[in-house]
């Protein structure tokens, strides 16, 4: 019983850490509009799409070990929900963000629930790093879906 009283103790005080380290970040400057400029050149015609935005360097950490530790925060949730729906019918989606390991994260995420999924109606389009790309890539490929990349 002490032993889970510790531990309990131990995530308040890691929770209430992450909190005051976050207050003390500012968010970068939001590029959203550029990436959408971008995107439509790249990839052209209608698209859904999710923007990762940032919080600042220590609060976006704190979501990708959060993440890592408790699982998928609400916004990769959402992006799986979106991303299932490929299952029944065409979904052309672009995701892009503003921290890349953070944004890496939600899309690792949000594939976790499309495990043992066929989504063929699916064309994800990524705006961002190289790198990254090819990291994602076969995440889409697994489930069927078709991915599409352009730097940024």
């Amino acid at each position: 019983m002490q032993y889970k009283i510790l531990i309990n103790a131990g995530w308040w005080l890691l929770s209430l850490l992450l909190l005051v380290a976050c207050a003390g970040t500012r968010a970068p400057v939001d590029d959203s509009d550029l990436r959408l400029q971008a995107a439509s050149k790249a990839f052209g015609g209608r698209y859904d799409y999710l923007i990762v935005t940032a919080d600042g360097l220590w609060a976006d950490q704190a979501a990708v070990e959060m993440s890592r530790v408790i699982g998928p925060n609400q916004l990769s949730r959402d992006l799986a929900s979106r991303l299932l729906q490929a299952a029944a019918h065409p979904v052309r989606i672009l995701v892009s963000g503003h921290n890349r390991q953070k944004t890496l994260q939600v899309i690792r995420d949000a594939f976790s629930f499309t495990q043992g999924q066929r989504l063929t109606q699916l064309e994800f389009l990524f705006l961002g790093n190289p790198d990254d790309a090819q990291k994602l890539r076969p995440l889409v490929e697994a489930v069927g879906g078709r991915f599409r990349f352009a730097a940024f």
